[in-house]
This record gives structure tokens, C-alpha cells and sequence, in this order.
């Protein structure tokens, strides 16, 4: 765990069930993480869905946190969040999903390791993060 805190940019998105509902209740379980603050939350917008066009659109945001946890820490506690709030993986990683909480960027640039890349790899061609990115940094 890192001592410093820092800032990091998430995407969320859900197509499944309440998805506006789905999404308040994951930036709440964010916010409650211990050593995690969320500090701007952008605009959501309305999404066709990417890689499987069969599935209603998904409802995408940005949100900036800062937190003292180092990434391969913050992925798995948000895993856990997408698990609580129904999230189940199957082999299509692009169908329909209650929710998806992705680690997008960090303070520190960039970091691989085995479960997660920083950068994400594919935010730059996708266009339900690019737009609420936009959103959340004039804000």
C-alpha cells in the first residue's frame, strides 16, 4: 500500500437493471473505501455498447478519486463492488453487465502488473470514456 496519496481516473458504466441506480451506488461504495475520496464525478452519458452489439446501451461516467492505495489494491476492492452489486463475469467480456469499474489512469503514470495496465490500453478508442472524461476534466 502507498504511504502518498494519489489521484487516479475510473470509468464506470452499466447496462443492466437500474443503471443510473447502479452507478450512485457504486461511486458511494467508492467514497466509503478506507483512505479513498472521491473528489469529481462527470456528467453520465448514454452509450451504444462496444465489441457486442447485442445488449442495451450502457450508461458511462468518470470519476476522479484520490487514495492511498497502490493500483493492483484499488482494482481488487473495485472488483469486489462489482460483485456486490451483481456483477457476473462470464466468457463474453462484452456483454451486458450491471456494472464495470475500470481503472482508466493514476498520478503515477504508468504500471503493469498481472492483473492491471495504467493507462488503460483501449481508453483512447473508446468514445463512452473519452466524452465523460471530457466532461470531468472542465470541471
Amino acid at each position: 500500500m502507498s504511504r502518498t496519496p494519489l489521484h487516479y481516473i475510473l470509468g464506470l458504466g452499466s447496462n443492466l437493471g437500474e443503471r443510473a441506480d447502479l452507478l450512485a451506488q457504486a461511486i458511494r461504495s467508492i467514497g466509503m473505501l478506507p483512505g479513498v475520496q472521491v473528489l469529481a464525478i462527470s456528467q453520465a452519458v448514454d452509450s451504444d455498447p462496444v465489441g457486442y452489439s447485442d445488449q442495451p446501451n450502457f450508461l458511462n461516467l468518470c470519476l476522479a478519486i484520490v487514495c492511498d492505495k497502490n493500483p493492483d489494491k484499488l482494482l481488487a476492492e473495485t472488483l469486489e463492488i462489482e460483485r456486490k452489486l451483481g456483477r457476473e463475469r462470464t466468457a463474453n467480456r462484452n456483454g451486458p453487465r450491471t456494472l464495470d469499474i475500470d481503472l482508466l489512469f493514476y498520478e503515477g503514470g504508468g504500471w503493469s502488473s498481472p492483473t492491471v495496465t495504467l493507462p488503460h490500453p483501449r481508453w483512447s478508442s473508446r468514445g463512452f470514456v473519452i466524452i465523460p472524461l471530457g466532461n470531468l476534466l472542465q470541471t
